[in-house]
């Protein structure tokens, strides 16, 4: 009976512990290894297919910030679906028009769902897609681009807005740095000089 009992444990806890995985893509279009994790159910069978999400971080934090913030496990269990947040950067989830390497949405489309989509059993018609902070703009900005490919899109606190003088404020006020702005120059170049990728980012 014990050892029943203790293979029982056994059992349950490799299978929650499986249920999480983070790997990491070799990306040609950022030019780095992009750590990835994925959040599968808790009962998760390779013969049924599942809804996936795409959670896309805050500026500040990286590809753990939601399962930091949330109960990962519980979310993808409760409602069978397949979590993914990948990395992120501080670049908006944008192909940079001012970064020789750094293509973030041909990352997305090129090598994190073709990758996904062989790892793990989707439903194509229930991709969705949300995000928290700059995840929000990515994640809306990603939805508006390629709207045939996602179900539904969703944004929580999205900065939906590039406005060099309130990013420096709030970077001055959060940082106690102009570290926001400086990333942003660093993504889409000078305001003054490359003004049509601020607005039309």
């Amino acid at each position: 009976m014990k050892n029943f009992v203790s293979i029982t444990v056994f059992m349950v806890l490799t299978q929650s512990l499986f249920a999480q995985k983070v790997f990491r893509i070799k990306s040609d279009n950022l030019e780095t290894k992009v750590p990835i994790l994925v959040q599968k159910p808790e009962n998760y069978k390779s013969t049924k297919s599942y809804p996936l999400v795409f959670m896309l971080h805050g500026y500040s934090e990286n590809y753990e910030q939601w399962n930091k913030t949330t109960d990962l496990k519980k979310l993808a269990t409760d409602y069978q679906m397949i979590l993914v947040c990948p990395e992120g950067f501080v670049n908006y989830y944008l192909n940079s028009p001012n970064l020789e390497n750094f293509y973030y949405e041909d990352f997305f489309f090129q090598e994190l769902i073709p990758k996904i989509e062989k790892k793990y059993s989707i439903e194509k018609k229930n991709i969705f897609i949300t995000g928290l902070s700059m995840g929000g703009y990515g994640a809306l900005s990603l939805f508006i681009k390629h709207s045939k490919f996602f179900n539904t899109a969703a944004s929580t606190s999205g900065a939906l807005e590039f406005d060099y003088e309130n990013f420096k404020e709030i970077s001055l006020k959060f940082f106690e740095s102009e570290r926001m702005t400086k990333d942003l120059e660093m993504t889409l170049g000078n305001p003054g000089l490359a003004t049509k990728n601020w607005t039309n980012s």
